[in-house]
């Protein structure tokens, strides 16, 4: 297989277009370029697995691009710098170095940001790289890669590196979006049903019976005994008049 030529000048020329395009600092993507494969556009490593210039990962970034398509310049700056580009804008804050680890995802992530920072410092201080020229791959590539990359990597929920890219990944993004829609769509609903809805009106009070006095029981006179009539009992003054009155009429009948 015949591969094109490629000057280091056209692959740093590549490398800032695609930069601009993406919104990433030049320097930064030239760096990161140079210390993943010294800006050969043939560049492989890991064994025969990663490619091109920003050496595209099998099972990562890599994604469903066969080894011949990863080491066109422009497609492989076009993977890596959208990742590095989405890293910067969440981490404005941290080094080049320290966007590129994160997007590039090194073994030592540490001494990686370190060869990036020293390689970005290099040309913001006007360095130039040396020119080669690239024409073929500088190592074997795995036969795993050949045949396997084609396919779309295997989704691993447990692995994030498998999940974008994928087409499992893809679908799971569009459930969780419609899932947290309606959520937000069922809670604005509810928050508008509550607010409107008049209070209900109190239920009339029943008033309580009201209380009678009870009144004492009259106590029941008992009877008087059969055969006696019962006489109120006099005051001692009649009595005596009445004693008085007997005797008086007993002295006149004698």
């Amino acid at each position: 297989m015949a591969y094109t030529p490629y000057t280091t000048a056209q692959v740093v020329q590549i490398i800032d277009q695609v930069a601009a395009q993406k919104g990433v600092n030049p320097n930064l993507a030239v760096a990161t370029a140079e210390v993943e494969s010294g800006l050969n556009p043939y560049s492989v490593g890991d064994q025969g697995t990663s490619f091109g210039l920003f050496q595209l990962h099998q099972g990562g970034e890599l994604g469903s691009l066969t080894p011949s398509q990863a080491f066109d310049p422009t497609t492989n700056s076009q993977v890596a710098l959208t990742e590095i580009a989405s890293v910067a804008s969440q981490y404005p804050y941290l080094s080049p170095g320290a966007i590129a680890a994160k997007a590039q995802r090194p073994a030592n992530q540490a001494a990686y940001a370190q060869s990036v920072n020293a390689a970005y410092d290099a040309l913001q201080a006007g360095y130039k790289p040396p020119q080669m020229t690239f024409n073929q791959p500088s190592a074997p590539i795995s036969s795993s890669a050949t045949t396997s990359s084609a396919a779309p990597p295997k989704f691993e929920w447990y692995n994030p590196s498998t999940w974008v890219g994928t087409a499992d990944y893809e679908v799971l993004r569009f459930v969780f979006m419609i899932l947290g829609l309606a959520l937000v769509i069922v809670g604005v609903v509810v928050m508008f049903k509550t607010g409107s809805s008049p209070a209900p009106a109190p239920a009339p009070s029943t008033p309580a019976p009201a209380q009678v006095p009870s009144q004492p029981e009259a106590k029941a006179e008992a009877p008087a005994p059969r055969g006696r009539r019962r006489y109120a009992k006099k005051p001692e003054g009649e009595l005596k008049k009445a004693a008085k009155r007997a005797a008086q009429a007993a002295a006149v009948a004698e």
